[in-house]
């Protein structure tokens, strides 16, 4: 029982609001850029604050002031622009882009024509399997202005670097040089587009694959399977508990080591930004199993999506962002119960549990999705059902071949016959579902058509949740 508070409020119900308000902060000063925003705010809550003796709404606003306050800082630009080329030196924040012999990476800046100038820009450059992430670089350049949706997602300049070299290499070359490693494996034993497919399922690679697989993914609603998403990890999350789980070990002691086991994953992918925020929303899940608390769950959810932001409070853009804290919290709200009605049907537990975690993660992102792409899929349902079996299948067995290959080649031969099997099975759906995509809904809600379903979710939630006899977000007042 949690004793309550001198003004009726409970500690988590205020860690609630704190986070909503940092949240609210940020999304603020993205939005409405305007300082009258603080003072209306400030008035408002010493007047609660007088009248109410409600002394959280104080500290409420004060976390709204960092959240606002960090975006601020975040989105000054500091780069000059100049028609001129410079010398810029830099370092690398992630495992470059490899497109053959070309590539692209994104450099924080730190020296810029001679001044101390910190800032992120994108590069273009030859020869990218040369270089590897936290490497410090030096380059020259010109500094043009990029449009907005570069500005949008912190990109202060688009440069094409000549003479690039490195000053000091870092650590992290020997997992670049892995990941190439595998990369060479995936492409030596199966063709195109299903060593594509693969790279981008393990390793992160999307850019690697062909654009008339792209089309025909997102036609089918299926692209979201092959990208390394808060659903993906969340598959290989329950994967390896259930592995550790049938050895003997503890769920708590398997529960941590899958956390342990996902964060070197995403050390060696690269800290790949969608891996990252997919492993620490995914994350929530696991613990939430841990303490067998879904409004543990919830609360760790919303403070790492507080935290990612704080961080990087462009990704308030990034539709990416939105799309794997929605997917997660559709898991964590819907997941159990859409496990439990299919399971009466299905009679087994972890394709139900598979099945259900999808629909779950799909409807709590749907107006997320349409807002940002304005067009799915009637049959997305359908063909996620047809796919969603599959692809524990191809993630574990892709593992297993990696591992066997990197040990002696031919080891993994079979494994990756079975996994090329799986994935003409993954086209052969998507192109059926792509060729109807006549039954398609293309509508672009505007905020508070998304903000409207949204409502009715978290209400529909709400009465789950009571029919499970589950709190929902935060203790009942007593």
């Amino acid at each position: 029982m949690y004793a309550k508070s001198e003004n009726n409020m409970r500690p988590e119900q205020v860690f609630l609001f704190g986070l909503v308000s940092i949240f609210l902060g940020i999304g603020c000063r993205i939005l409405i850029p305007f300082p009258i925003i603080l003072l209306i705010g400030f008035l408002f809550c010493v007047s609660l604050a007088f009248f109410k003796k409600e002394k959280w709404i104080l500290l409420i606003f004060l976390l709204f002031v960092l959240g606002f306050t960090r975006a601020g800082v975040t989105m000054q630009n500091k780069i000059i622009y100049s028609n001129q080329e410079l010398n810029i030196i830099g370092k690398i924040t992630e495992d470059p882009v490899v497109l053959g012999t070309y590539g692209s990476v994104k450099i924080k800046t730190e020296e810029i024509g001679g001044k101390k100038i910190k800032n992120t820009i994108l590069i273009y450059f030859n020869n990218p399997k040369d270089y590897s992430r936290n490497d410090l670089v030096e380059f020259k350049g010109i500094l043009p202005k990029p449009d907005n949706y570069y500005q949008n997602q912190g990109i202060g300049a688009i440069v094409r670097a000549n003479d690039l070299r490195i000053i000091k290499s870092s650590i992290s070359s020997v997992f670049t040089k892995q990941k190439n490693r595998i990369r060479g494996i995936i492409e030596e034993k199966i063709a195109i587009p299903y060593s594509s497919i693969l790279s981008a399922m393990i390793l992160g690679d999307n850019y690697g694959l062909p654009n008339d697989l792209k089309e025909s993914l997102n036609e089918s609603g299926l692209r979201h399977i092959i990208s390394i998403s808060g659903t993906h990890i969340t598959i290989i999350m329950n994967l390896l508990m259930s592995f550790l789980i049938f050895f003997g070990i503890s769920r708590k002691k398997s529960g941590i080591t899958t956390l342990v086991i996902i964060f070197l994953y995403v050390l060696f992918v690269g800290f790949y930004a969608p891996a990252i925020r997919a492993a620490i929303m995914g994350a929530s899940m696991i613990l939430a199993q841990i303490f067998g608390r879904f409004p543990d769950s919830f609360r760790f959810l919303l403070f790492a999506g507080v935290i990612i932001l704080l961080l990087n409070p462009y990704l308030f853009f990034d539709p990416g962002f939105w799309l794997s804290f929605t997917a997660t919290c559709g898991m964590i709200f819907f997941s159990n119960s859409f496990t439990g009605k299919i399971e009466r049907i299905l009679k087994n537990r972890e394709i139900s549990q598979i099945l259900g975690i999808t629909f779950a993660a799909q409807i709590f992102s749907l107006p997320v999705l349409m807002y940002y792409f304005g067009s799915t899929s009637i049959f997305a349902f359908l063909s996620n059902l047809l796919i969603a079996p599959v692809i524990p299948f191809v993630i574990s067995f892709g593992f297993i071949a990696i591992i066997l290959g990197l040990i002696f080649s031919p080891l993994g031969t079979i494994f990756f016959v079975i996994i090329q099997i799986l994935l003409s099975y993954l086209i052969f759906i998507s192109n059926i579902f792509a060729k109807i995509s006549i039954f398609r809904i293309n509508f672009f809600p505007n905020i508070f058509i998304v903000l409207s379903a949204y409502i009715l979710l978290i209400i529909w939630a709400r009465h789950t949740r009571e029919e499970e006899k589950v709190s929902f977000l935060m203790p009942k007042l007593d």
